[in-house]
């Protein structure tokens, strides 16, 4: 039995803010991304060694993020999870990883192929 169960209101309000912040955490990486393609490596160094957005941006909200989530998918048993919900988090588990790689190693390829899987888990969110 979940002991975790929440009201619908509370519910609503976790699922808003989790998509808020999933929604600012593409954006900036969405900027990072177009930062890398079009070449301007200085601007892109800058806010990448940028302390304060690397610990809020790269740290602190993917994993407020990643605590919403789980927090919402509890509220049911792991087995009456939809097939969606288990693609979307194999895509979130991948996509931190190729992006900090990406990022890290300022690689083109690798950086658009994780603003993709960004933009499907946006859509299987989205649709389901």
């Amino acid at each position: 039995m979940n002991t975790l169960l929440m009201s619908a209101g509370a519910l609503t309000g976790i699922k808003h803010t989790h998509m808020m912040f999933a929604f600012i955490f593409v954006l900036f990486f969405l900027l990072k991304a177009i930062l890398l393609l079009t070449d301007k490596n200085e601007t892109l160094d800058k806010l990448r060694n940028n302390k304060a957005l690397k610990v809020g941006f790269d740290m602190v909200l993917p994993t407020i993020i990643i605590i919403l989530g789980f927090t919402q998918a509890f509220q049911m048993p792991f087995e009456s999870w939809p097939k969606w919900l288990l693609i979307k988090i194999l895509f979130v588990f991948s996509s931190i990883p190729m992006g900090i790689i990406a990022m890290r190693n300022k690689n083109k390829m690798l950086t658009i192929a994780t603003c993709i899987l960004f933009l499907s888990i946006i859509v299987l969110a989205y649709t389901n």
